[in-house]
């Protein structure tokens, strides 16, 4: 699909004006060493239009300058994979640009990292002398082809920004402003509430739990504007249910559940008891989050997963809330992996099998859930 032709179809979804969409166009075009006019029209259309436009504006601006690696637009490999048990279609798609987020080379000359930098400015330097990849001070110091945006979520400041090694169209990083740990707290329900409200359900937001996340010293989520797979799954009647929130538990290949509801202190206080007491069982359990908006209702999909089980067979790389929620992106194609064959021969049962490697233990699962079912059964 040609740019052009996006956003045509972006600026018909959102209804915006003339002079909107000519602010969209000329900013798009702009060269990021004009970073201080690109966020001022980005703050412009975010205020005119939403902060889902701005956001696709930054994203088309870091894809024409060449900050993410590829762009999404132009025609992908992907297959469906159809599963009559689950009512889902995966999605496997290749993709190798992402391949190149490991040459540091050519990072270096497309100006997504820098080659020299003064350390003295860097801010939260680990024990092996790495500086955070996501503090906001850093990047300004060491991405200087990434331009990032400031929002509030809830009560608390973030910084997104572009994902240079995208895995979907819209892939963004949502940083915390302050350095703190990947460990999960209430408030992040809060924030991806905060996230798919601002939005207006245009985007979806994630949470990778210690199942996933690449980066574990900086507190972060990621978002798309793209669907996932799992959001069409057969679930069933709810097992709880009263006015304020549904609570479902679909047959799905990694342990799930679906809370639903339009009130947010129902959905936080819900989804804050099941991944809390699922933490306290035992220290190697953790989980993957994505959060949707339909028709005025929130739909917060928990998986349930193990630290120690963050693999499946022939897939490199550990499986985090894109792939448990049924888009498997493969780009590996060397002697240890050949995921290309994969892509072009595989079929259900090879997913069945990648998620049967990372469950965690059934017996534990099966016990979780009549626990959660005896809970809300008793207070709902």
């Amino acid at each position: 699909m040609r740019e052009e032709e996006y956003l045509k179809k972006v600026f018909e979804r959102f209804g915006v004006s003339s002079s909107v969409e000519k602010l969209v166009k000329d900013t798009i075009k702009m060269p990021t060493y004009k970073r201080a006019e690109i966020l001022n029209n980005l703050r412009l259309i975010k205020r005119r239009a939403g902060l889902s436009l701005a956001l696709i504006t930054l994203f088309r601006q870091q894809v024409n300058s060449g900050f993410v690696l590829g762009d999404p637009l132009n025609e992908k490999e992907e297959r469906l994979i159809k599963d009559d048990k689950t009512g889902i279609n995966f999605i496997l798609t290749w993709n190798p640009d992402r391949e190149l987020r490991k040459d540091h080379k050519k990072l270096i000359e497309r100006g997504i990292i820098a080659e020299k930098v003064d350390k003295k400015r860097l801010v939260n330097i680990d024990s092996k002398g790495k500086a955070c990849y996501l503090c906001w001070k850093n990047i300004l110091e060491q991405n200087p082809g990434e331009i990032i945006l400031k929002v509030k979520l809830a009560d608390e400041f973030f910084y997104i920004g572009s994902n240079f090694a995208y895995i979907t169209n819209n892939h963004f990083t949502i940083m915390n402003s302050k350095h703190r740990p990947q460990i999960f707290r209430a408030e992040i329900i809060n924030f991806m509430l905060s996230f798919v409200e601002k939005t207006n359900s245009f985007f979806r937001i994630i949470y990778n739990g210690l199942a996933g996340a690449s980066i574990k010293e900086h507190e972060h989520l990621q978002a798309t504007s793209e669907s996932f797979p799992v959001e069409s799954v057969n679930k069933g009647e709810a097992i709880i249910k009263d006015r304020d929130f549904e609570l479902f538990s679909p047959v799905y290949y990694v342990p799930l559940f679906i809370v639903k509801g339009k009130s947010r202190r129902r959905i936080k206080e819900v989804s804050t008891y099941i991944i809390k007491e699922w933490e306290s069982i035992s220290e190697n359990n953790t989980e993957n989050l994505m959060m949707m908006g339909k028709d005025r209702e929130f739909y917060l999909f928990i998986f349930l997963r193990d630290k120690k089980k963050l693999r499946g067979n022939g897939k490199s790389g550990a499986l985090a809330s894109f792939e448990v929620s049924g888009r498997m992106v493969l780009s590996v194609n060397n002697e240890n992996f050949n995921e290309r064959q994969i892509f072009e021969k595989e079929g259900i049962w090879w997913i069945r099998k990648v998620y049967e490697d990372i469950k965690p233990e059934e017996k534990m699962v099966q016990k979780f859930k009549k626990q959660i079912f005896s809970y809300f059964g008793g207070k709902a």
